[in-house]
């Protein structure tokens, strides 16, 4: 199962407990809807500085939409480089 191997994948790691949180919550977001897999791919192939960007101007769409908090925290979350690694060896 997906969780399971994300869960493997993180234990190599050495993140810290809430970026593992984060990461977990947007691969199941990404499991389950193809067009956040696909936004989330775009995001991933950025270059880090576009990337920061992007990731600032949909953090704070997110909050106006009311989207939950633990969404919002995952979608910030990209804005690491060890989320970005992790997030290129599972999708």
């Amino acid at each position: 199962m997906l969780i399971d191997s994300l869960r493997l994948l993180i234990s190599r790691e050495s993140s810290s407990q809430e970026e593992n949180e984060m990461f977990i919550t947007l691969m199941r977001v990404a499991q389950d809807d193809k067009k956040i897999r696909d936004q989330i791919m775009t995001i991933v192939n950025l270059e880090p500085v576009n990337r920061k960007k992007v990731v600032d101007l949909l953090v704070v769409y997110l909050k106006n939409k009311d989207a939950p908090d633990d969404f919002i925290n995952a979608i910030h979350s990209l804005e690491k480089e060890s989320v970005i690694r992790k997030i290129r060896e599972v999708l």
